[in-house]
């Protein structure tokens, strides 16, 4: 693959992230049901404001901020920046970087992320004596607690780093990029197992060329193996706590092929058990059509903003960044900020 289409690629996906993030922000936690009532039927069509007085991160904020970006976007742009900075993988600057992230604001930020990065001050501040150790795992969780998006929602600048090492060099390390960046925050080895799912599908879109990667069905099979092995052998997870069960549904194409199954079958909860297989069965109804997939998402209710940013990944890696709304991709001149980010991501991953 020419360095010019990877260029394409990497940049439509990292400024998909930006777009679905903004667009989705100020439905987050709407039903679908709520945002056909506020929008009269019609469903979110574009960037869209609503003033919002029953959500706290969006108290105060004004129709000034349409275009915005979250969380998401402010970690996915900071794991970026490690990468670039230190020519590769440096845990250790990420969990910095994160630290200074939550001095600047913690607005929007989930809880297990906050208390994993506050826990990683705590280590940083006692010199290591307290706190949580970078790449230390805790206990595993088995419950929803602590299964929250904080790490699939911020992991696509690792899939396109190691896409880039496997074109040029051959090698990759993706599973054990993934399950350290997941060690920082989430306790629940299924977050970051939802996160490895998602980053492994951006790793494919990446390194593959449309026609090899057409058929879901096709596929699904090999790859539910594959995230068994990764959950057995990578992070240890017991055969009774896996996320296959959770993409069960999109193996069937009576679900797949219907919204309200999806959004009743699925979810679009913040737990990354529902909004990562929701936001993969976006991108398999409309691989080839972002408006159409980022507009599914943000009018699904929900964690719209995650789910809408995680989805438009996935689906501008494939399109690349011509295939985005013109409209869209300039609606907020900071958007430009993804053109650096994804050349210099490549030149990192051509030399590593």
């Amino acid at each position: 693959m020419e360095e010019k289409e990877l260029l394409e690629k990497a940049t439509g996906c990292l400024k998909a992230v930006y777009i679905g993030d903004a667009m989705g922000r100020f439905a987050e936690s709407l039903t679908h049901e709520q945002i056909l009532e506020k929008t009269d039927g019609q469903g979110i069509k574009d960037f869209v404001y609503f003033e919002r007085d029953d959500t706290p991160w969006l108290k105060g904020v004004g129709k000034e901020e349409l275009g915005n970006v979250t969380d998401d976007s402010i970690l996915t742009d900071l794991i970026a920046e490690s990468l670039i900075d230190n020519k590769g993988f440096d845990l250790w600057d990420i969990a910095l970087k994160h630290v200074g992230a939550l001095e600047e604001s913690d607005d929007g930020w989930g809880r297990t992320t906050v208390r994993g990065v506050e826990e990683l001050r705590h280590f940083f501040d006692t010199r290591g004596r307290e706190g949580r150790r970078p790449g230390k795992w805790r206990t595993p969780v088995k419950s929803n607690l602590g299964c929250g998006n904080g790490v699939a929602m911020k992991i696509a600048p690792v899939a396109l780093y190691n896409a880039f090492t496997y074109i040029y060099s051959g090698y990759t390390k993706l599973d054990e990029h993934v399950t350290l960046i997941g060690s920082l925050t989430h306790p629940n080895k299924l977050a970051t197992s939802a996160a490895y799912v998602l980053a492994k599908l951006l790793f494919y879109e990446i390194v593959n060329p449309k026609e090899e990667f057409d058929d879901w069905f096709d596929m699904y099979p090999s790859f539910i193996e594959h995230i068994k092995w990764y959950e057995k052998n990578i992070l240890g997870l017991p055969e009774d706590a896996s996320i296959v069960e959770y993409l069960m549904p999109l193996a069937d194409k009576d679900v797949l092929n219907s919204p309200k199954r999806l959004r009743q079958e699925v979810g679009t909860s913040c737990y990354a058990l529902q909004s990562v297989p929701f936001a993969i069965a976006v991108y398999l109804r409309h691989m080839d059509d972002f408006r159409a997939g980022v507009l599914e998402a943000v009018n699904a209710g929900g964690d719209t903003d995650t789910i809408a940013s995680m989805a438009g990944a996935l689906i501008g890696a494939r399109v690349g960044v011509k295939g985005i709304p013109e409209e869209w991709r300039n609606f907020n001149p900071e958007y430009k900020k993804a053109d650096e980010l994804a050349e210099k991501l490549i030149q990192v991953g051509k030399s590593g």
